[in-house]
């Protein structure tokens, strides 16, 4: 994947929504090998409480699972579901790509139902101990910060930024 990577570092964004135009919402942890299996029960267990609202409205889930060197387990459900796109995703999708898609009308309830699914996932991952890439406004980091730790990230950014400009609200400061 680096070597892919490296070698087109900035391809066209067209997979953020779905091979048919459908909403792409992931959600990534990163556990211990000792905690894969355990967390991908969690995740499965999940996918089965909610199994009658997924289907009513046509939520799909995959996963994308690596290894992060020899003591990390990145684990990412994805869900698909259909719902209007964003002026974001109609503004990064290539012109002719998204001319291929569905256009599907605004669908709140299914968005609620996923939100519910991503905050389940979110948990599950927090239960077997692992950590984010992209913390702050989704991923819990208060919450699972040592207080010291977040008694020093505080008093970082009083002193850094007295004046709350820099991405205000982000990571819970």
């Amino acid at each position: 994947m680096p070597k892919i990577l490296r070698a087109n570092p900035f391809p066209p964004t067209n997979s953020m929504a779905g091979p048919n135009g459908e909403r792409w919402l992931p959600v990534h942890g990163i556990v211990r090998h000792s905690r894969a299996v355990s967390t991908i029960a969690g995740f499965t267990r999940l996918f089965e409480d909610h199994a009658e609202e997924m289907e009513r409205f046509s939520i799909g889930a995959g996963y994308l699972f690596l290894t992060v060197g020899t003591s990390g387990f990145l684990i990412e459900p994805c869900f698909y579901w259909p719902d209007k796109l964003h002026t974001l995703h109609r503004a990064s999708i290539e012109p002719a790509h998204l001319a291929k898609l569905n256009d599907y009308p605004a669908n709140p309830e299914a968005r609620a139902v996923v939100e519910k699914l991503r905050a389940g996932v979110i948990a599950v991952i927090g239960e077997n101990e692992g950590i984010h890439f992209q913390i702050g406004r989704t991923y819990p980091l208060r919450q699972r910060s040592d207080p010291a730790a977040w008694g020093a990230l505080q008093a970082l950014k009083a002193r850094l930024d007295p004046q709350g400009r820099m991405n205000p609200g982000a990571l819970g400061l």
